[in-house]
């Protein structure tokens, strides 16, 4: 990923699309609302969006995050993802990690959904369960 990473860093200070996190902070607030070892979540002021900082940390390369965000807009155009800057994040031991900055609607309930209800839902649009959170069909893997 390495290769792949730096091409994404050159492209995006080349193009202006790289935002640096003290101008993230500006734009947004240093507490965000969730966080995870992937992705850090703000929810907009006017609970329209949530902005998400996402380093990659699950994925084995861009290409598939990239293609992973393509699937879930096809399959859930009512929560599409925007892809809006790059920037770089701190890990949780401190390190500075490149990362992309995606905008989604957010929707709010009294529960999220659990596993058996994922799994229906995922059967329904033709795919198999593999594995945690991964769901299989002979055209698109997620």
């Amino acid at each position: 990923m390495p290769l792949e990473q730096n091409a994404l860093e050159i492209f995006s200070l080349q193009n202006n699309y790289f935002l640096p996190e003290a101008a993230f902070q500006q734009i947004h607030r240093n507490t965000p609302d969730a966080q995870g070892n992937e992705q850090l979540v703000y929810v907009q002021p006017d609970g329209k969006y949530v902005i998400k900082v996402n380093d990659c940390a699950y994925h084995g390369t861009w290409l598939e995050f990239f293609d992973r965000l393509a699937l879930h807009n096809f399959l859930f155009p009512e929560t599409f993802y925007e892809l809006n800057w790059f920037t770089a994040r701190k890990g949780f031991h401190g390190e500075e990690r490149f990362a992309c900055v995606i905008k989604q609607p957010f929707i709010q309930t009294d529960r999220g959904a659990d596993f058996d209800e994922v799994a229906a839902d995922m059967a329904l649009r033709g795919f198999r369960h593999l594995k945690r959170n991964d769901f299989y069909n002979p055209q698109h893997s997620v």
